[in-house]
Order: structure tokens, then C-alpha cells, then sequence
């Protein structure tokens, strides 16, 4: 049974700020991992990309197991004032933004290859496995405690994505203006020295984001703790490849996030390899947040009236359709491919969909 905490503040915007800056976090560290990681690693590092599309690969099986790990703790422990969620966010704050700074350690690049390779892998588990995970499944959660109001709990929902595009928009326009230079011959290349310093420098405004986040929010409803239980993990699994929805679920967000992943890390090298001009990302960047800033908000419309799964086929059959026509009909003109129509069906229905997808997850449970 919840218990509403006595002498608290009312629910107001300071909370859904607060709340929003939480994602912000997250995202100043975490997109940049996922736009420009793999970059850092093939053009200054020198690793090949099959290694590291490896390394990333087992590292998200390991990612299945911290996780629950981490649910679990949250659930069994709060600390002496009851609080639940908003103490990991101060425990694990400078974990989170120390970890994703050594991400881009320009020191190592005269070390062997097996050396580079066991320290990107081992850096990056400590970062995504444990230290990101550890303040985000707890982020994620705590807007159950926020408030008992769906209404509120609608605001930080929608505070939170805001949160997210801030930051995802920032990230995407400066970071390309910033660590490509120009060579003696003219061509394009990384800078390893302004790499490293633009990512100490979000890592501090990710410190900075955690750090109001926790000022800010508050945690209104305590709950019990959760006793231990024992499970069997192969149980569990049978349970959930018996369960056609939720085993549907799970297929659509490894395609919908797969889609979004490559697409995150490949754009760098489509205008640094392809078409020569990282300038134009920074473009991009921004007509794909404008994309998703006019497709948004129809997804709740479209799903109330049709459906939301019959909104999220369509919408996925918009994007397969727009995929194929991209892979055969390759453009060579930076402009055209630039388009707003091209850029704003390809994004903005990629981020409709992952809207639905959300909207049909928070149906199931």
C-alpha cells in the first residue's frame, strides 16, 4: 500500500523541470555515446568497426541482467527518509558523467590494439551496464512517487521528452561543428582534443542536469519495501516467449531501437565519408527534431481514433517503405537528400512510431 508523505509541497512546475533535466542527464552522455561513440572509436582510436559492433553487441546481453539486478535493489531498499528513486540519482551522478568521459581517452591511442580493445570494452561496461543503469531505471521509475495524479503524471511524461530533445537537439547540432577539422590536403577529419573536451564539457552539464534534478523533485508517495523473493530465470523466460503480446513488444522495440541506433551512428559517417560536408549534419540534426516536433503530435490522436496498434503497422510500414526507397534509390546530392520531405517523413515517422510503441508498452502493463 502507498503512503502519501506528510508536510510535502505541493506538485508544481519546479517538479516536471526537475524531472525534465533528469532525462537531459542522461542524454547529454548517453547520445553522444550513441552518434558519435562508435566515431571516436574507428577515427581516432583506430578499432575496427567489427570489433566494436561486437563489443557492443555482448555488452547488451549483460545490460538484460543489471538491469532486473538493478529493479530489484530499488525495489528492496530506500533510504532514512524513505526516499526511493531520487537517491541514485546523487549516488550515481558522478559515476555516470566520470565513466562517459574516459569513453573518449585520447591517451591510449599509442597503445596495441588488444590493450585499446579490453580498455573500450571495460570501460564501457562499467558505463552502460552499471553506472548508466543504475540512475536510469530509477529515473524512470521515480515519476510513479512524483505524483498520483495522472494528469501530473501526464506533464512529466511529456516534460521528460522535452527534456530529451533539448539535449538530443544540442548534441546534434554542436557536436559536428566542433570536432571535425580540416587537414593540410583539405580534407575533413576528426579532432581527438576537441572530441575529448566537448565530452567533459556535456559530462559537466549532465552533472549539473542530475544535480537539479534531485533538488527539484520530490518524492510524495513512499512504498514499502518489496521483500526478497526467489524466481526461476527459465521459468520467467518460458513465460514470457509463451505471452504473444508481450513477446510481439519485445520483437518491435529490438527493430524500432535497432533502426534508431544505426541510424544514430551512421549519419556521421554517410556526411564525413559519403558526402564530405559535416557541417551538413549539424542541418540534419536539426530538420529531424523539427520532423519529430510535427509528427509528435498526432501519434496520441492516431492512436485514440484507429488504434494503437493498428496506428503503430501503419507506421511502421510507412518507415519500412521509406527504408527501401533509400537503399534503392541511393542519393549522391547532399541537398536533395536533405529534403524536407525526405528528412521529415524518414525522422518524424521514425519518432511517431517510438511514440506508439511507448503508448502500446504502457498498455500492456
Amino acid at each position: 500500500m502507498s503512503k502519501k508523505q506528510q508536510g510535502s509541497r505541493p506538485f508544481g512546475m519546479r517538479d516536471k523541470i526537475g524531472y525534465a533535466l533528469g532525462d537531459a542527464g542522461n542524454d547529454f552522455t548517453l547520445m553522444l555515446l550513441q552518434s558519435y561513440l562508435l566515431v571516436f572509436y574507428t577515427k581516432v582510436l583506430g578499432v575496427s568497426g567489427g570489433i566494436i559492433g561486437t563489443m557492443f553487441l555482448v555488452t547488451k546481453f549483460v545490460d538484460a541482467f543489471t538491469d532486473t539486478t538493478m529493479g530489484r535493489i530499488v525495489d528492496s531498499t530506500t533510504d532514512k527518509n524513505g526516499d526511493r528513486f531520487r537517491p541514485w540519482i546523487r549516488r550515481m551522478a558522478i559515476p555516470v558523467v566520470l565513466c562517459s568521459t574516459l569513453l573518449y581517452n585520447i591517451f591510449i591511442t599509442g597503445w596495441p590494439m588488444w590493450a585499446k580493445v579490453v580498455y573500450v570494452t571495460v570501460v564501457y561496461l562499467i558505463y552502460g551496464s552499471v553506472c548508466y543503469t543504475g540512475i536510469n531505471v530509477p529515473y524512470g521509475a521515480m515519476a510513479a512517487v512524483i505524483s498520483t495524479d495522472p494528469k501530473e503524471k501526464t506533464s512529466l511524461s511529456t516534460f521528460r521528452s522535452v527534456g530529451a530533445t533539448v539535449a538530443g537537439m544540442l548534441i546534434g547540432i554542436i557536436v559536428p561543428l566542433v570536432i571535425y577539422t580540416t587537414d593540410a590536403d583539405g580534407n575533413e577529419v576528426v579532432s581527438s582534443t576537441r572530441f575529448l573536451t566537448l565530452a567533459v564539457v556535456f559530462a559537466l552539464i549532465a552533472l549539473l542536469c542530475y544535480y537539479l534534478c534531485y533538488h527539484w523533485t520530490e518524492e510524495r508517495i513512499h512504498i514499502p519495501n518489496k521483500e526478497k523473493q526467489k524466481g526461476n530465470l527459465w521459468s520467467d523466460v518460458r513465460r514470457v516467449c509463451s505471452d504473444r503480446a508481450i513477446l510481439s513488444i519485445i520483437l518491435i522495440s529490438i527493430c524500432i531501437f535497432g533502426a534508431t541506433g544505426v541510424i544514430q551512428a551512421l549519419n556521421q559517417y554517410l556526411f564525413l565519408d559519403y558526402f564530405k560536408n559535416t557541417t551538413l549534419s549539424s542541418v540534419a540534426s536539426l530538420i529531424m527534431v523539427v520532423g519529430i516536433l510535427i509528427t509528435a503530435p498526432f501519434a496520441t490522436m492516431i492512436a485514440s481514433r484507429f488504434g494503437k496498434k493498428e496506428g503503430g503497422i501503419v507506421g511502421l510500414g510507412l518507415s519500412t517503405l521509406v527504408y527501401l526507397l533509400m537503399a534503392l534509390a541511393p542519393v549522391s546530392n547532399p541537398m536533395i537528400y536533405l529534403l524536407p520531405g525526405t528528412r521529415l517523413l524518414y525522422h518524424g515517422q521514425l519518432g511517431h512510431d517510438q511514440r506508439l510503441y511507448r503508448q502500446l508498452l504502457c498498455g500492456l502493463r
